[in-house]
């Protein structure tokens, strides 16, 4: 994987967007352009909740609970995208 810290943000919007940054020290942080994910990107999804990430052979993976409609009823995605 890369050398360094890897961290996704969640931002104000809707759908919720997930953004990427990465640091070669943790202290000093470079976005990524655009967000690597939105709740929009699964159907019947209203908002990203909790988020667990690994980046391995330079994809990023990442477990993601989705809301669908309410806060009430939730499922969990396995979402697949390039490193920056």
């Amino acid at each position: 994987g890369p050398a360094g810290f890897l961290m996704l943000y969640k931002t104000l919007g809707t759908p919720t967007p997930v953004g990427f940054a990465s640091s070669p020290d943790g202290v000093h942080w470079q976005k990524a352009e655009a967000p690597l994910f939105a709740a929009d990107l699964l159907p019947g999804s209203s908002a990203i909740g909790s988020l667990s990430l690994l980046a391995h052979d330079g994809q990023l993976w990442l477990y993601s609970e989705q809301f669908r409609g309410s806060r009430n009823r939730t499922d969990i995605y396995l979402l697949q995208a390039p490193l920056p």
